[in-house]
């Protein structure tokens, strides 16, 4: 991430907007095999980010 942010603001977003987009094609794709097993994978997910986040904003 680091190297990133050294290249610009730009290329960090860029790559943040891919990542988010390869990620929410695999979801769409699984989902329509398994739409259950997708909300809740996207659930804990959102509950890991939220714990990380304020961990984060806790201790550091």
């Amino acid at each position: 991430m680091r190297h990133l942010l050294q290249q610009g603001e730009a290329a960090f977003v860029a790559v943040k907007a891919v990542t988010l987009l390869v990620a929410w094609c695999v979801l769409a794709v699984h989902a329509r095999r398994d739409r259950e097993t997708v909300m809740r994978c996207c659930s804990v997910t959102v509950l890991a980010y939220l714990c990380f986040w304020s961990a984060a904003l806790a201790f550091g």
